[in-house]
């Protein structure tokens, strides 16, 4: 849609992303969108028309069931490409300035040793970004989100095809199985046993699930659980609790009751605050 109707408004925004000139906080990448600005986002083009160009609902299915123009550039000048595969960064030599920066950020240093040691946080290569891993059940790496490492820039985004299903987490051993802590992104999760150590709490009774990044689609009927959170319950089975650890805005807690409305008829608990035992 864009590319036949706003071709000036669209510009290249990393590898096979893109955004917009005239609201570049809108971000277009792996079939999806999303208006960081807003705090909204979408997967298809009736989803842009009517939350970002403020079309109404019918006038805007109407424009793309009505108009030819979008199936003749499909057919003719869209061409099929290859599927992408998930490739993790490569890694560099040490992990000196991602132990700097966390440290920076006020993170404990035994909670980065953890993530290092269990090969969940390294150093890029190329860029030198903090990259925070998430692996499968069999140990591959299957996500990978980067985060800049250099004070005066705010990159961050998830590596290309990076399954959300198998993000950023900490599971010691010494955990109980039992209860789950989810948060926003794997910084608040760090954040957060640096806080329960600092309190004099043994962090590592804790798990921590990071749920690569929340928000809220439009128009969607019922109530889903974000996909790392799904994974998750499914492979722990004795899970009794999830503690719901997301930001205080609005989005964070539109995103913390429609976890707690899908759990609603479950066995599964879901608190906003840590239990005071």
């Amino acid at each position: 849609y864009l590319q036949c109707y706003e071709p000036n408004n669209l510009k290249p925004f990393g590898r096979n992303s893109y955004c917009l000139k005239d609201h570049d906080s809108l971000k277009i990448s792996n079939g999806k969108w999303f208006w960081w600005s807003q705090n909204i986002g979408g997967r298809s083009a009736l989803d842009y028309l009517v939350s970002v160009r403020n079309v109404p609902f019918t006038e805007a299915v109407t424009m793309l069931c009505g108009n030819d123009v979008i199936t003749q550039y499909q057919t003719q000048n869209v061409k099929e490409k290859p599927k992408a595969v998930f490739i993790p960064p490569e890694r560099y030599v040490n992990d000196n300035k991602v132990i700097e920066y966390l440290q920076k950020r006020g993170i404990d240093k035994e909670m980065i040793a953890y993530c290092i040691d269990n090969k969940t946080l390294y150093e890029e290569k190329k860029y030198h970004n903090a990259v925070f891993a998430g692996y499968d059940n069999t140990g591959r790496m299957k996500y990978a989100f980067k985060r800049s490492t250099h004070t005066h820039s705010i990159f961050m985004g998830e590596v290309e095809e990076s399954d959300k299903r198998y993000s950023f987490s900490m599971i010691p051993q010494e955990s109980k199985p039992e209860g789950i802590a989810i948060f926003e992104s794997a910084i608040d999760a760090l954040s957060y046993a640096t806080i329960l150590k600092y309190g004099n709490k043994d962090w590592k009774q804790c798990r921590y699930l990071s749920l690569g990044g929340i928000y809220k689609e439009k128009g969607n009927a019922g109530y889903k659980l974000p996909l790392a959170l799904e994974e998750y319950l499914k492979q722990n089975t004795s899970t009794k609790l999830v503690l719901m650890c997301l930001d205080n805005d609005d989005i964070g807690i539109k995103a913390m009751e429609q976890i707690a409305n899908a759990l609603e008829n479950t066995e599964i608990r879901c608190v906003w605050n840590p239990p005071q035992d």
